[in-house]
This record gives C-alpha cells, structure tokens and sequence, in this order.
C-alpha cells in the first residue's frame, strides 16, 4: 500500500527510543524461542535428512537449552511490552468501522484511526494472551517445582504448541504489513518517524492529538523567534522554521559558503513529540551558513537528538 499522495518528507515521531527498544527486544527473544521451539517440533523431518540423525541430535539439544534457558525472558519481555503499549490498545470509537471496511480495502472513503488500528489492536492482544498462555505453561514444563503431574505436563505441552502455532502465524501478517505491505511503516520502529502523510492517511486522530500537542509546546516557547528549553528553535504556526537561528543555536558559522547553490533539504526534530518540519537551502547570500560544518557538529554529538539533515 503506497503512501496516499506521496511521501511529504515531513516527519513526526510514532514511537520513541524505548518503546522501540521494548518492541525489539520482545522480538528477539520471541523468535529465538520460535525457531528452536518448531526445531524441537518439527525438525526431524527436515533436519535429519540434511544432517543426519547425530547432527540433529547436537541441534536438538541445543535448541531445548536455548529454549529453556531464554524462555523466562519472554515473560519479563511480554510484562514491558504490555506496560509500555497497553494504553493504546484498548478499543474505541470507530475501530468497528474500521473491522467492517477491512482497513480501507472494502468500501470507499478514508477510515480513521488512532494511534493503533483495530487490526494492530487484534494483533497486540493475541501476542499478549498467547504470550501469557506460552508463558505459564512454559514455566509449568521448564521447573518441575509446583507439583505437576503428569497429566498437568501433559495438557500444558499440547497448549504451548498451540498457542506458540497462532502466535507465529498471525506474527507473519504483522511483519508483512509492517514492512513491505504498508510503504514507510517500517521507518516507525527503525528510526522511530514516520511520514506526516503516512500518519494522516493510516492514522489521523492520532496524528491530529500529535499536533494538538505540538502546538502546546509551541505557545510555551519565548516570544521574538527564540528557543524553548530543548535549545531548538520553535516552529510557527504554519509549520514553518527559522533556520537562522537553528543554524546560529549549533554554533556554525559563516566562514565558508555551501560548496554549490543547489538546494538541500534540511529536517529539524522539535523536541516534545512535534513533527519533523523541512525548509530548503539556501539562504539568500548574506545569510549562508556552513551546511558542511553543521553537519559535523550533529554527527559530533552536538544536537545529534534534535537535528537530522538530509540533502
């Protein structure tokens, strides 16, 4: 699915640092689990032929260490993923609508969302009950400490693999739709932005609460063009930027013009949530500004959270 309009190279954050460091995490230990658990499943029918009965016993063994070993960690995974996201995923207004029109792909007219759709509502809690499913009768089978027998072990076996078969599944529509099915999308849980029209198209009344909170910010910052707290310069209202005094705030200077007049996109990220705003070189003569330097002084550490420039 392209990005209605194209892309704008606007762009506004979706999810911070440490919810994508949550996300990844969970994902990690989540597939590591998968693959030696389907290998502990289902490998012998295809391991055995390739590395004969020894090698798949050594890959089998391995794998139930691993699977052992690292399957507790899921759960402590599963415990942050539901704290850091749970409080978008509750159902609301219009996430029926959005069920009965498939997401857009039924019907005409836009389908409006908040910061999750139905369809990743659907998904984020048949990954946190089946993960609690996989969790309690994965900790009943690795520590035989609570007194289960073995008709316990027994049905707990059948429901792990169970639930760890849909979880799996459903997992592939998700990482479909987050890569290739749905262009940009995946930019959300690499760099954490995302495209303004990608927000306005999937997820409009979450990214309309986005720039009602951005222009909060806005109306805190000094009079007279200055910089709030974070030491960028503010935006104005029409989403404009004074890239003047973004310039003169990373202590660059005049000294040397830009090595050719062609035009440069130049992104400044406004701290507290409000989108990523695009102005373009260059400046009338007077007021040149070392795009090189600036650069450097980003990638040094200077601003390096607050300004990314791309040509």
């Amino acid at each position: 699915v392209r990005i209605q309009g194209g892309a704008t190279g606007r762009m506004t954050e979706r999810f911070n640092v440490f919810e994508r460091t949550v996300h990844w995490f969970t994902v990690g230990v989540f597939w590591l689990l998968a693959l030696t658990g389907l290998i502990l499943l289902y490998g012998r029918f295809v391991l055995i032929p390739l590395l004969g009965p020894e090698g798949f016993g050594l890959t089998a063994s391995a794998c139930k260490e691993a699977h052992n070993l690292f399957g507790p960690m899921f759960l402590v995974a599963l415990l942050l993923l539901f704290v850091v996201f749970v409080k978008d995923n509750f159902f609301a207004r219009g996430d029926m609508k959005w069920l009965m029109k498939g997401g857009g792909m039924l019907g005409s007219g836009h389908v409006s969302a908040g910061r999750f759709n139905a369809g990743e509502k659907i998904w984020f809690w048949i990954a946190v009950l089946g993960g609690i499913v996989l969790s309690v009768t994965g900790l009943i089978l690795d520590f035989a400490v609570f007194g289960q027998g073995r008709e316990v072990m027994g049905i707990s076996h059948v429901l792990h693999a169970i639930a760890a078969l849909v979880v799996i599944s459903v997992s592939f529509g998700h990482i479909y739709l987050g890569t290739a099915g749905v262009e940009g999308t995946i930019n959300s849980m690499t760099s954490g932005y995302v495209d303004e029209a990608w927000a306005k198209s999937h997820h409009d009344r979450w990214y309309a609460e986005v720039m009602a909170d951005g222009a909060g910010e806005e109306d805190k910052a000094p009079a007279g063009g200055g910089s709030p707290a974070g030491g960028v310069a503010s935006p104005a209202r029409d989403g404009s930027l004074n890239l003047r005094n973004v310039w003169s705030q990373l202590g660059c200077n005049d000294q040397s013009p830009l090595p050719s007049r062609e035009r440069a996109r130049v992104r400044v990220i406004i701290p507290g949530r409000f989108a990523v705003h695009s102005a373009s070189w260059p400046f009338p003569p007077e007021g040149e500004k070392d795009y090189f330097r600036c650069i450097q002084a980003c990638n040094s550490g200077r601003r390096t959270k607050h300004v990314h420039t791309t040509r």
